[in-house]
């Protein structure tokens, strides 16, 4: 899916799903994004933050680069159902 809106990198303050479309709770992976920085050796980014792969696993910190942004289908996560929007895509048009 491509569009000019498109979303670089996870977003500080954004809890995000891998795709919660089809996916039972206890095995859709969540990220949870406290931060971004840049690798000072190289300056690539990195997105720090909590992780874990089901509702019923521990949270653990991890930094996830580019490619496992753009090589998962990665949604924001809202409470009312009605906001659930593509990661990937922004809120203006």
């Amino acid at each position: 899916m491509t569009s000019t809106n498109r979303a670089d990198f996870f977003k500080p303050g954004t809890t995000y799903h891998i795709n919660p479309n089809g996916t039972a709770p206890e095995i859709r992976a969540e990220f949870i994004c406290h931060g971004v920085g840049t690798n000072p050796r190289n300056g690539e980014k990195r997105a720090f933050g909590f992780y874990r792969v089901g509702a019923f696993d521990d949270w653990f910190s991890t930094a996830l680069r580019p490619e496992q942004w753009t090589d998962h289908d990665w949604w924001r996560l809202c409470t009312d159902p009605q906001c659930a929007k593509h990661a990937g895509f922004s809120d203006e048009a």
